[in-house]
């Protein structure tokens, strides 16, 4: 099973108004007719971030509306949903994984430096506990974004601590850090089996960018088994996919390797058959 990972969207205009010249919308609907396009056979949705997390937040409950965005056939049969929660939110947070966990929601998707999350704060050990217990896999972003948050506040070794206290909660680490954190999740996956690493914004230049013997460090360690392809939709549309492909393709990364990265391990992962 191929599936596209990372993908963000969004209601109708809102990603044109502040892209103008991207060549898609990134609507549910716009994400499900191009990930069969390109070959995908499910592409895993993330609900927008909030209203005040920038300029792509919605109002409300932004799960709700992704609810209501793939209530059409062709959505629900292409798209996995995660969820958007803050765990600074404290039971706020929890009440709502609980609520989209039952929902059909089958991931967290989490920001810390767009969400004001202090990763120093011992507190947020409630939000990991539940997430372990719901069986729900966290997304979180690693890697320089804005410079909007202080990097001490949300670097990946900040997770180390909820990572030893749940060792059954799958952490998917975004960007696998960038060039500014990379050595850091790769640590982290040698040294825990619940942490993986999604290469969204790796293989070509972008800010998270690591040069193709950097990432051939993860099959060299043995941790290649634990890598998702992710790509950012819709920034770049399908032209960023394709090419994100053909640098992936030109890797020294295994085909089985590759495959992996493209699919098989997030399908075992979310426990999803062909």
């Amino acid at each position: 099973m191929k599936i596209l990972f990372h993908c963000h969207v969004f209601p109708e205009g809102l990603f044109e108004r502040n892209v103008p010249r991207s060549s898609v919308d990134g609507t549910p609907a716009e994400l499900s007719r191009c990930a069969r396009e390109l070959g995908f056979d499910r592409a895993v949705a993330f609900a927008p971030g909030e209203e005040g997390e920038g300029p792509y937040g919605v109002a409300g409950d932004p799960n709700d509306w992704l609810v209501e965005a793939m209530s059409d056939g062709v959505c629900s049969d292409v798209l996995i949903p995660f969820m958007r929660v803050n765990p600074a939110h404290g039971a706020r947070a929890i009440e709502q994984m609980e609520t989209h966990a039952s929902r059909g929601f089958v991931g967290v998707k989490i920001h810390p430096e767009s969400q004001h999350v202090d990763l120093t704060d011992p507190s947020l050990d409630g939000f990991f506990a539940a997430a372990e217990e719901l069986g729900l896999p966290i997304v979180t972003h690693t890697g320089v974004l804005s410079g909007k948050w202080p990097l001490a506040r949300h670097e990946p070794m900040l997770f180390e601590p909820f990572i030893v206290a749940h060792p059954k909660l799958v952490l998917i680490m975004a960007h696998v850090g960038g060039a500014a954190f990379f050595r850091q999740v790769v640590g982290l996956m040698q040294s825990y089996p619940n942490v993986y690493g999604d290469i969204t914004g790796t293989l070509v230049r972008s800010k998270w960018y690591l040069p193709p013997q950097e990432l051939q460090l993860l099959s060299d360690l043995g941790v290649s088994d634990r890598l998702v392809y992710g790509c950012d939709w819709p920034w770049g549309g399908m032209p960023h996919v394709k090419a994100d492909l053909d640098a992936l393709e030109a890797t020294t990364f295994s085909e089985a390797e590759k495959q992996g990265i493209l699919g098989e391990t997030l399908a075992r992962l979310l426990a999803l058959q062909d």
